[in-house]
């Protein structure tokens, strides 16, 4: 499919997905009143005032504190979208809190739970302002044919943005839970179907072109191959509430949703809790063997048996202290691995965080409580279940600073005399670096982003000049750059030497270069400067590299060597720096590989 324009046509699909044997029952719909509830025990119904009424007592004696947005916070980026309709992968773009634009092979375009305003409150002027800014804006986006909400909170549901999509995309389709076409209808929006949960509708997209389109939206064309879009979206269960007013609550029906087309699956969690926690000790651990007993929300599972597995899940973890108030609507990290779990998703995002202040933990907190949640459940930290910056899309590694304690490594050089020969020698110490606990690195760490984001979003061409002698800093920070961005933007690198100081070095001053080399597979295209010919070559007479071309052709040949000698650490740079005395063992094994292969 090209980029034509398109028209939605919504039906019934033809085959009915499987569903559990409750689901006719209709047990989230209030049999005593107006709306719905949830209907699990993990669950506790709280009300309003009740709710209100904790938070000002918390307030009143300081157990309520605001989280610190002062930047740096969540790195926020221009996404870059497609300009047509052409993808083989599925493409997902985070544009901050629970928003999200997907871009499904096959040409499908979804943009879920857009607030694209300042505030999430019904007043431009009060409620929880942005500390993140806004990524783009909706002209800024090429194509959307589907918007989905998970539920009618304002954080989640923007009345200014539905009319700006509306009148921007004429021909987008809306879905959203139950009980919510009369809010559409009301502001002038009905192109929209409402949906209760396990329920289906299929989505069919087919070629309409008019200049009135195209003159709508500058980024289509009247071109088309003749080639309709297919997508089957789906309602879902969640654990959570809805309202719009303080007399509203539950009144509309709150979903997570599943989209599946061009052979890809993805689930939405929108906004969900998954157990009800008590009041504990901040010394205790809600889930610690004494709270083990606590009812989960059933739901999960059955929607990964059921309707699963799904190739991407955007899952909710911020939002959620006090544990004791949020935790029935707002998973934390814990919850949300769990989740991952149970819906069998292959690969998840995190959502729900980095936007506004909702609750009372750092804002910075829940990618590190994530990777801690990960590593309890013995998941990969790394690539399964992780964050992403906002405007960034899924293939995008960078990481944002809320991780740069788990990601920037200091290697230090300390001298120590060996008590067989006396005689000094220098041995590299890894050790993490805490930026948030070490404020004059906060500089350092975001330049570092910054230009890990200039390298991977402009340019694979990159040029580094050095001195011979700052070898082991250069590698440091090409350490720092590679876990940050991955080594593709490296594909292009010219490695300068600036001094003759190349006589005066020694082994353990290339050691961290050829180390890296074999941490990251990184190409380096030696181009060393013309006074430094002479030097390079007494170096590799007292190396004894004589029987090399050139300093770069030993790292090079070396490689494999040198991995095959660490190939027990994964991820060496990262697990050196959590275990220091780990670090040494390897300092070890580098010394032994390099005394009885190298130097021999």
């Amino acid at each position: 499919m090209t980029s034509a324009i398109l028209s939605a046509v919504v039906s019934d699909p033809s085959d009915i997905s499987s569903q559990p044997s409750e689901a006719r029952e209709k047990k989230h719909h209030n049999k005593n009143g107006k709306g719905f509830i949830n209907p699990w025990p993990s669950y506790l119904e709280r009300s309003a005032p009740e709710m209100l009424g904790k938070m000002l007592w918390m307030r009143l004696t300081g157990e309520w504190k605001d989280p610190d947005t002062t930047p740096p916070t969540v790195p926020v980026h221009q996404p870059k979208f497609l300009e047509t309709r052409q993808t083989e992968k599925l493409r997902a773009t985070w544009l901050g809190h629970a928003c999200y634009l997907v871009e499904f092979p096959g040409g499908l375009r979804v943009l879920f739970d857009p607030v694209f305003t300042d505030r999430c409150s019904p007043f431009s002027f009060m409620g929880p302002k942005r500390y993140t800014e806004m990524p783009c804006h909706i002209e800024d986006i090429p194509f959307i044919d589907a918007v989905v909400i998970s539920h009618s909170h304002y954080d989640h549901l923007s009345h200014p943005t539905i009319l700006e999509i509306n009148k921007k995309h004429p021909n987008v389709h809306f879905f959203a839970p139950l009980g919510n076409k009369a809010w559409f209808d009301k502001i002038g929006v009905h192109n929209m179907t409402e949906m209760d949960w396990w329920e289906e509708k299929t989505i069919k997209l087919s070629s309409k072109s008019t200049e009135s389109a195209v003159k709508d939206n500058p980024f289509s064309s009247t071109e088309s191959d003749g080639d309709d879009i297919t997508a089957t979206i789906g309602c879902l269960p969640c654990q959570h509430t809805s309202g719009r007013t303080p007399f509203d609550k539950a009144r509309t029906l709150w979903a997570s949703w599943s989209v599946s087309s061009g052979g890809k699956k993805l689930w939405f969690g929108g906004d969900t809790g998954y157990r009800t926690v008590p009041q504990v000790a901040k010394t205790e651990w809600d889930y610690g063997e004494k709270y083990s007993d606590l009812p989960h929300c059933p739901a999960f599972a059955q929607i990964g048996e059921l309707r699963g597995p799904f190739d991407l899940g955007l899952i909710p973890i911020g939002a959620y202290d006090p544990r004791w108030i949020m935790s029935p609507m707002h998973a934390n990290p814990y919850d949300s691995v769990n989740i991952f779990k149970d819906t069998q998703c292959k690969r998840a995002l995190g959502i729900h965080w980095g936007t506004w202040v909702l609750t009372t933990e750092e804002v910075v907190d829940p990618p590190k409580v994530l990777k801690q949640a990960l590593k309890w459940r013995g998941i990969e930290q790394d690539g399964v279940f992780e964050v992403i910056d906002i405007g960034a899309k899924l293939r995008n590694t960078i990481y944002s600073l809320a991780l740069a304690e788990d990601k920037l490594v200091r290697v230090r050089m300390r001298e120590y005399r060996p008590p067989e020969t006396g005689w000094p020698r220098v041995r590299l110490s890894a050790e993490p670096v805490d930026a948030f606990r070490e404020p004059g690195l906060l500089t350092t760490t975001k330049t570092i982003r910054n230009e890990a984001s200039t390298i991977y979003y402009k340019s694979h061409d990159f040029e580094l000049a050095v001195s011979v002698l700052d070898m082991k800093a250069a590698a440091d920070w090409l350490r720092t750059i590679t876990q940050r961005c991955g080594s593709d933007p490296f594909k292009h690198f010219t490695f300068y030497v600036t001094d003759d100081s190349l006589p005066y070095a020694d082994l353990e001053l290339i050691r961290p270069l050829v180390w890296l080399l074999a941490e990251t597979k990184l190409v380096f295209t030696p181009r060393p400067v013309d006074a430094t010919l002479q030097a390079e070559q007494e170096l590799r007479q007292q190396c004894g590299l004589a029987r090399f071309g050139s300093l770069f052709e030993f790292a090079e040949d070396h490689c494999e060597s040198l991995q095959a000698v660490l190939e027990s650490a994964v991820q060496i740079g990262v697990q050196a720096s959590n275990d220091i005395a780990y670090g040494e063992q390897l300092e070890e094994k580098i010394d032994t590989w390099m005394r009885d292969e190298v130097m021999s």
